[in-house]
């Protein structure tokens, strides 16, 4: 019988290239026999194969995933298990290689293997557990946080409704204890007191009440002074009778201690109002509310009273009846009386002034009329009244002219620049700019002159009291096309209507607090500017 051997010699990198090169990072096909011998490998054109014609087994390629399988069993067919190796862990799919003779199949004891790290499979499947959990770390951040807003908001709320049921409790008994007057709505509020707009309960007459709570006196030590201050701008505008000064009605102490009194309710706006609205103002106008200004000024200087904090925002018109431009002078809160004694300089009042032989400004202090800041507005101040010395009327007449520049032009007089050392050196050192250069309408020389005369530096050359100054407004000549007449004033009032609010709303409705102005440094908590204005009638109320 002859028997015949049949041998194959092949190349193990031309037969590795007709292996698929799976697409997968790291991944790797195998063809191999059962005894260990490698067939074909993806990278068999790179490796260093054994010397005189050696096989290539498994141990030639130090792979360990292929360590793993080749100690694994071989399967009969196709099958995927996880193998553990010494880098990490593997998926392998394994089938065995066959052929087929006269029909019947013949098992070569060949295999092909393709063999995948674990974390290439799974890798982005872990990234999406990552991400999945930041993102569901975030949302549940997200709607702790909200959770917090929304539980802050309801405490503020409820917070907000017991102040407001405290304030209604609160506002009953004032309106028990100030007599035959009835609180109907809080115009404003302030540090240390408040404005109410009030009905007689008799007559049926609506009217201003100015009050200092008791709670809101946080320095026991000031108490006595803030009360003696209320007391004397209360008696003060008692002894003023000039239809061109806001009326006082009724003073008194609540049996609670509340200080309060009770004024005209003005209907209209102040005069910084009138211009931020409505612009600069014709130069005919601005002459007749300076003379109505000057008609209330001649009465407190004639009493020996002085302002001395005379802006914008304390000058009002307003309207009663079929009266229109009727001019309120407000807030006599720093009054000062021509026998006080010689100010006296208070240390937080001191202010130096930069530059070569600069001088000391000083807020004068007397008597009353100092609780650490300065008196009066620093846009609008005499050159004296920075000093700290002695005052008389001309000192307000210089504020006055200052007011009148605001009117006509917009501006004040020294353009404001951060600090209020810059502007009270202005009005102490700079000359005043020319006013009909600043304006846009028409200015007649004579009204210059005599705004220049009221802001000269050295007081004997200003107007020599406020019944002169009117004087000389009355002797300017305008043209008759160019006059203010009643027929302009009554049509400009009918085209302001400012919304009235309904009579008879609830006092826990209505809340106009009061912002300070950054350039004012009011001596009071409360300006009478609050008590003039209705709710809804000009611009929001100030300190």
């Amino acid at each position: 019988m002859l028997r015949a051997v049949l041998t194959v010699d092949f190349d193990v990198g031309a037969l590795s290239q007709y292996v698929a090169r799976p697409a997968l990072d790291h991944a790797r096909s195998i063809v191999y026999t059962r005894s260990g011998i490698v067939l074909a490998y993806p990278a068999a054109d790179t490796l260093a194969l054994p010397a005189n014609d050696q096989l290539l087994r498994h141990e030639d390629l130090r792979d360990p995933a292929l360590e793993a399988l080749f100690a694994a069993d071989q399967p009969g067919e196709l099958r995927v298990s996880e193998l553990a190796a010494g880098d990490g862990t593997y998926l392998a799919a394994v089938a065995p290689v066959g052929g087929r003779r006269a029909g019947v199949a013949v098992p070569l004891d060949w295999y092909v293997a393709t063999v995948v790290p674990t974390r290439t499979l799974l890798g982005p499947t872990h990234a999406l557990e990552r991400t999945s959990v930041i993102a569901s770390a975030g949302a549940l951040a997200i709607a702790v946080g909200l959770a917090l807003v929304l539980a802050w908001n309801l405490v503020r709320m409820r917070r907000a409704v017991a102040q407001s049921r405290a304030e209604a409790r609160t506002a009953e008994a004032r309106a028990r204890d100030l007599g035959s007057y009835r609180l109907v709505a809080r115009l404003g509020a302030g540090g240390m007191g408040e404005v109410w707009r009030a009905e007689h309960r008799l007559l049926a007459r609506t009217a201003a009440i100015k009050l200092i709570r008791p709670e809101a006196l946080h320095d026991p030590r000031s108490i006595d002074e803030i009360h003696e201050r209320f007391r004397r701008e209360a008696q003060t505008l008692a002894s003023m009778r000039s239809r061109h000064t806001i009326e006082i009605f009724d003073f008194g102490v609540t049996e609670l201690g509340v200080f309060y009194y009770v004024m005209e309710l003005l209907d209209g706006l102040d005069l910084e109002s009138l211009v931020t609205q409505f612009g600069p103002q014709p130069a005919a106008r601005v002459i007749q509310l300076l003379l109505q200004a000057c008609a209330s000024l001649a009465e407190a200087h004639d009493a020996g009273l002085f302002h001395r904090d005379i802006k914008p925002p304390n000058l009002f018109i307003s309207r009663a009846a079929d009266e229109v431009d009727i001019v309120k002078l407000l807030d006599f809160g720093i009054v000062q009386t021509v026998h006080e004694a010689e100010p006296r300089v208070h240390p937080s009042a001191a202010v130096s002034l930069p530059g070569p032989g600069a001088a000391e400004l000083v807020a004068p202090a007397p008597k009353l009329t100092q609780l650490g800041a300065m008196l009066g507005t620093p846009g609008f101040m005499a050159p004296e009244q920075i000093l700290g010395r002695q005052l008389d009327g001309r000192a307000d007449l210089y504020a006055l002219g200052c007011c009148a520049w605001w009117l006509l032009t917009g501006r004040e007089v020294f353009a404001r620049e951060p600090g209020e050392v810059t502007i009270l050196h202005k009005h102490l050192q700079d000359p005043v700019p020319p006013l009909a250069a600043n304006m846009s309408g028409w200015c007649p020389p004579a009204l210059e002159a005599v705004i220049a005369a009221c802001l000269a530096k050295d007081i004997a050359d200003r107007p020599s009291d406020a019944r002169a100054l009117a004087a000389s407004l009355r002797a300017i000549e305008l043209p008759a096309e160019l006059a203010w007449t009643g027929e302009q004033a009554s049509a400009w009032w009918r085209a302001y209507r400012p919304e009235v609010p309904a009579a008879g709303i609830a006092t826990s409705e209505v809340q106009v607090i009061m912002p300070g102005r950054n350039d004012e440094r009011p001596v009071a908590a409360t300006s009478d500017t609050a008590i003039a204005q209705t709710v809804a009638s000009g611009p929001p109320i100030r300190d």
